[in-house]
């Protein structure tokens, strides 16, 4: 029984796809195994969708005012 704990302890850390990337320093956390790069990235499509979102945002507020003038004038216009 005890020899069975022993040989899954070795096989699991025989992984070397489990412990290459700590000894070569690619992973800063080992509960997330994204690379530097990885991250740079996920952090510039997190701000591009932010700039699109905010973009969007100022199309709808400049189409409400454009809809705002079109009614004002046309109540003047009816007046």
């Amino acid at each position: 029984m005890g020899g069975d704990i022993k040989t899954a302890a070795k096989s699991s850390l025989s992984h070397s796809s489990l412990i290459q990337p700590l000894i070569s320093g690619r992973v800063r956390y080992p509960l997330c195994p994204l690379t530097l790069q990885e991250e740079e990235e996920e952090e510039e499509e997190e701000e591009e969708e932010e700039e699109v979102e905010e973009e969007e945002e100022e199309e709808e507020e400049e189409e409400e005012e454009e809809e705002e003038e079109e009614e004002e004038e046309e109540e003047e216009e009816g007046l």
